[in-house]
């Protein structure tokens, strides 16, 4: 069996930082510990972290661009489910038609 590698979302969560997110997109407090984590996962491509001021708290947070993961759970499950539905629904109508 092979081990899950640890994501970004599963090592700032376990350093207990303060998150929290916008659809897939993962929101760290902006800490010393956030980003020493961040630098060990480097972005490819074209996603780039960014800061902004949280609203509520008034205090410097990390957006880190489709890294949050229950998100992604979600929408696997979702997606899954809404396969399932499908085949049972061309099943139907195929022994029905």
């Amino acid at each position: 069996m092979s081990k899950k590698t640890k994501t970004v979302y599963d090592a700032i969560k376990e350093a207990g930082c303060k998150l929290g997110s916008y659809q897939s997109d993962l929101h760290v407090k902006d800490t010393q510990a956030a980003r020493d984590i961040i630098k060990l996962y480097p972005f490819k491509g074209k996603l780039s972290q960014k800061r902004f001021v949280n609203q509520i708290d008034k205090t410097w947070w990390i957006e880190l661009p489709f890294m949050y993961e229950p998100y992604w759970d979600n929408k696997t499950a979702m997606d899954r489910k809404t396969a399932m539905d499908r085949k049972t629904a061309i099943n139907r109508n195929e022994n029905h038609g």
